[in-house]
């Protein structure tokens, strides 16, 4: 049986073993409560002791999107109407999920979800793309029509951090490049006298960290004033997730905010913002990005470090595991 409604998603999210995908599904639905351009719905399907569900986005129109948005979703070449089967705005990660079945099964059953959102589209002439589907789930979504096409992404980077009692006991365990890297964190970081704090997402530190996080976001590309990165980080607190800040400091001087969420054994630490005027930016960078969200993951006893897409090879040399993302397009040429 196949149905289509809205999300209906409930989630521990204090639950160790939340899958991802239940995850990535409830964020995406949070997210596009958001945004009226956006309409979210999801595709299920039920065969007797198995099923499997399939976040789809409808965008009325793209043009609404700012150019540099639409190249960061591979959508700058579509016009009007576009469905992101799979979604993949809330966190660049196709929602979908399956119960527990042998993988062929599991491809089938996402297989036959995506054609459903795909043959939707076609009929009522809607451009239909979907931006951001794993590696492992690349079969399913390629399989669902005739001529497509696809292009890679970026990849989405995750340390996976186990059990270690202290960050020099996670290091210890590293291979010989990444625990050179690590330790060069810590010196900086000691030389720096960078220290840092948990502090909780409210208006007085957001305050503080909007003009750090637009700073990041320019240098990357993208011209957001500061009132919109407050009102864009402030909305992460109607998303699902434990939300927080860390605040990175030297001297008693903030350098640095680590905008964070704690959702099963995953810290997602998914927004970064540097005082552009610090003189030792790089180092500053490593230490907010990458050594604090690891030691407040540590202590919490958290076992994955979620680091996002893009900019890859410094998470890479610190030990992170790259899943390959794939645009997919079902446009007819």
């Amino acid at each position: 049986m196949r149905t289509r409604g809205p999300a209906n998603w409930s989630i521990d999210i204090d639950d160790p073993v939340v899958g991802v995908g239940e995850f990535v599904m409830a964020d995406e639905a949070a997210y596009c409560a958001l945004d009226r351009r956006l309409g979210y719905a999801e595709l299920s399907l039920r065969r007797e002791t198995v099923a499997a569900r399939l976040s789809v986005v409808d965008i009325a129109d793209v043009g609404s999107f700012t150019p540099q948005y639409r190249d960061q979703l591979g959508i700058d070449d579509c016009r009007g109407a576009v469905r992101l089967v799979g979604g993949g705005l809330g966190q660049f990660r196709a929602g979908v999920w399956a119960s527990p079945v042998a993988e062929p099964d599991r491809q089938a059953l996402i297989t036959e979800l995506v054609r459903q959102a795909v043959d939707e589209a076609r009929r009522d002439g809607t451009a239909a793309v979907s931006p951001f589907v794993g590696a492992a789930d690349l079969a399913a979504f390629t399989s669902a029509a005739e001529g497509v096409r696809t292009r890679a992404q970026a990849s989405w980077c995750s340390l996976p951090i186990g059990a270690p009692g202290d960050v020099d006991e996670f290091i210890d365990g590293q291979e010989r490049k990444c625990r050179q890297t690590w330790r060069r964190d810590q010196r900086d970081a000691e030389r720096l006298g960078l220290t840092h704090e948990v502090v909780p997402l409210v208006d007085e530190h957001l305050r503080a960290a909007a003009p750090l996080v637009a700073e990041v976001a320019r240098r990357n590309g993208l011209d957001e004033h500061v009132r919109i990165a407050q009102w864009r980080v402030k909305n992460y607190l109607r998303r699902p997730g434990h939300h927080f800040l860390i605040r990175s400091s030297a001297g008693g001087q903030a350098l640095a905010y680590t905008v964070c969420r704690r959702w099963g054994g995953t810290l997602d630490a998914h927004t970064v913002g540097i005082d552009g005027h610090t003189p030792h930016r790089r180092s500053v960078y490593h230490f907010a990005a990458y050594l604090a969200p690891l030691g407040v993951a540590i202590s919490a006893g958290l076992r994955r470090l979620d680091l996002g897409l893009a900019h890859e090879q410094p998470k890479l040399v610190r030990g992170c595991q790259a899943e390959p993302m794939w645009f997919v397009d079902y446009r007819v040429s």
